[in-house]
């Protein structure tokens, strides 16, 4: 059977069309589709949750505009997006399975197209009914453009292990390798394997949404870096797709620089050609909880970075104000680092004295984990050497620690050789002043 003639309410084949439904009304330049979203059908749905609730992505919405359009003008290219709002997210509460409809409109080569849900309880006809997401879709020819390939810093600063600790995305949507650096713009390394989104095999996928999903997460993680905000995809001015052969890696963003809140971003290949570019992408800034702590993490994370510690060394960041905000949250915690003989010897002491040396402990003990590759930091047996410096015997050789104590923060270099602790320490004013301008930095 002709897919383009098949009668209303025949189902689309969705190794084709995986996000179409099917369709429910149709005309020459019109096409209406109902989709029913569920954690069954939809798998990757079970990894884009932000509170523990389903959220559809923006970029498989999309995709779905994509879709009818391929079936409304199968010969037609679509060439770029505008105006693009996602006034109101698809989800599924308590898991529970929603149905969408999707509507679209075309005259000449744009079309406007636009996501809706009814009100559990109300027919399709019903006024009442939500808009979740609205574009508009242009056809046409994509032209061919390169970019100036950015250089990469060899010390990222946050790898793909580290943004999903941050990120709350699942392994279907952890699309970044790297975030390399922000100074000037921003620079981001993409991971784009071949995933299979639904539970069955799909040919391809219209619009790459995993190339702009990317760019979506970059760009989100250096509003929070740069200016502690939490957000997600709320409008676009536009998306340009463009001709290319080469795979995507760079993602290349900048915020503008008139407009607060407003970000620039490209997908480049290795090459430097471009795959997509992304102008006036905005984001609403959501509550994904306390995110003081993970700021203080990436600050942590930053300062070992930017130190260039020797290699076979390991310097653990302590935060102070995290360690003393874990401590009275739960003060059990202590004995998962504490010796017996260690508990003893705070007895004596008072409260001041004995939080900085449980500080003082925790930092040291957290230092040896890496090298000695144990997390069983109760197996640690703290000595000093002869000048009051710390070590820790383990199978017959020593590893050496140095501590020291800069603004808010307790650094403590774990290492075999003990001149590299002796080097740490001699650049304690090098080390101020770069903790100084990461603190200081929004």
């Amino acid at each position: 059977m002709d897919l383009f003639s098949m009668e209303e309410n025949t189902q689309i084949t969705r190794d084709k069309f995986p996000m179409i439904g099917k369709i429910i009304q149709r005309n020459d330049n019109s096409l209406s589709c109902e989709r029913t979203l569920s954690l069954e059908s939809d798998c990757y749905l079970d990894h884009h949750r932000f509170n523990n609730t389903p959220f559809l992505p923006g970029v498989i919405g999309l995709e779905l505009f994509a879709e009818l359009g391929r079936i409304l003008f199968p010969n037609k290219t679509i060439q770029r997006y505008e105006d693009i709002h996602f006034l109101s997210g698809i989800r599924l509460k308590k898991d529970n399975p929603i149905t969408i409809y999707t509507n679209i409109i075309a005259s000449d080569n744009i079309a406007d197209v636009v996501i809706t849900s009814i009100s559990k309880g109300f027919s399709v006809n019903k006024s009442n009914s939500k808009v979740h997401f609205t574009a508009k879709m242009v056809f046409g020819s994509r032209v061919r453009e390169r970019q100036k390939i950015p250089v990469l810093k060899k010390l990222p600063m946050l790898t793909g292990e580290y943004i999903y600790q941050i990120l709350p995305h699942g392994s279907s949507f952890q699309v970044l390798a790297e975030l390399n650096s922000i100074e000037n713009e921003m620079i981001a390394v993409g991971s784009f394997r071949k995933r299979q989104l639904f539970g069955w095999k799909v040919k391809e996928l219209l619009t790459e949404p995993f190339i702009l999903e990317a760019g979506f997460q970059a760009i989100g993680l250096m509003d929070f870096i740069i200016n502690g905000r939490a957000g997600l995809p709320s409008k676009i001015k536009q998306i340009t797709y463009f001709e290319t052969d080469d795979k995507p890696y760079f993602i290349v963003g900048r915020e503008n620089s008139k407009k607060r809140g407003f970000f620039d971003f490209s997908v480049l290949s290795k090459k430097g050609n471009v795959h997509v570019e992304v102008t006036d992408f905005q984001m609403v800034e959501i509550n994904f909880g306390d995110t003081s702590s993970i700021l203080e993490k990436l600050r942590s994370h930053r300062i070992r970075q930017m130190l260039h510690i020797p290699k076979k060394t390991w310097l653990e960041v302590i935060d102070k104000h995290l360690f003393l905000d874990k401590l009275s949250r739960e003060p059990d915690f202590v004995r998962t680092f504490l010796r017996n003989d260690e508990f003893d010897e705070l007895e004596g002491l008072n409260e001041k004295d004995k939080t900085e040396r449980l500080l003082e402990l925790f930092a040291l003990k957290r230092s040896l984990r890496v090298v000695l590759r144990s997390r069983k930091m109760l197996n640690f047996k703290l000595e000093k050497d002869e000048i009051g410096n710390y070590y820790c015997s383990h199978k017959g050789k020593n590893v050496y620690l140095t501590m020291v104590e800069e603004i808010d923060y307790l650094l403590v270099l774990a290492s075999r050789k003990r001149k590299d602790g002796l080097d740490f320490y001699d650049e304690r004013e090098k080390i101020k002043e770069k903790i100084e301008a990461i603190r200081d930095k929004k």
